[in-house]
């Protein structure tokens, strides 16, 4: 029976998808004559994907699952990576849909929204990511002014994203790749 992909936005609870489980079912439609690590697959979806964290024994909402095949989250990158700080005491201490609708105004921009404009932008960082990840083992940078930086705040993702630099090492990298290939 196929179902329709919905757009479940809307829905003040999200439902959570095992990055690695819903890893491993994907990999069984990719035709086994693309199943090699000569191939990276890069599938995109609007399921919340997480992983669990052994350290805090909870899962943790995710963007990116680097695996091949690799998975971005276009939920992921509006609910993973928090949002202010401020903005969630505003939503704590105001409870009435009008007063979220307020806040969410207040803060307007700060933050990615479902349809923002800026998300392609952010899906092709996180694109790249995932091609570094296959390349290399590393997903992300530490400096927070490359484009591979790994953001857990909103506002680091917006600066790593929309600059679309690379820090010098991983603009090398990415040199050595072209010219491989």
């Amino acid at each position: 029976m196929e179902r329709e992909n919905t757009d479940n936005s809307q829905n003040k609870e999200k439902i959570l998808y095992d990055g690695f489980e819903f890893q491993k079912i994907i990999s069984k439609f990719i035709p086994a004559n693309e199943q090699s690590q000569d191939t990276l697959h890069i599938v995109l979806t609007n399921k919340l994907t997480c992983t669990f964290d052994e350290s805090d024994f909870r899962y943790h909402a995710r963007v990116l699952i680097g695996t091949n095949p690799s998975i971005i989250s276009t939920t992921g990158i509006i609910e993973a990576p928090a949002k202010p700080k401020e903005y969630y005491l505003e939503l704590m201490t105001n409870f009435s849909k009008e007063d979220t609708d307020k806040i969410k105004e207040k803060f307007k921009g700060e933050f990615l929204e479902y349809h923002d404009p800026r998300l392609s932008e952010i899906v092709e960082g996180y694109m790249l990511q995932s091609i570094m990840y296959y390349e290399t083992g590393e997903a992300f940078c530490e400096n927070k002014e490359c484009r591979l930086y790994n953001a857990h705040w909103q506002k680091e993702l917006l600066h790593s994203q929309l600059n679309k630099k690379f820090c010098s090492k991983h603009e090398e990298s990415f040199k050595k790749l072209i010219n491989y290939s």
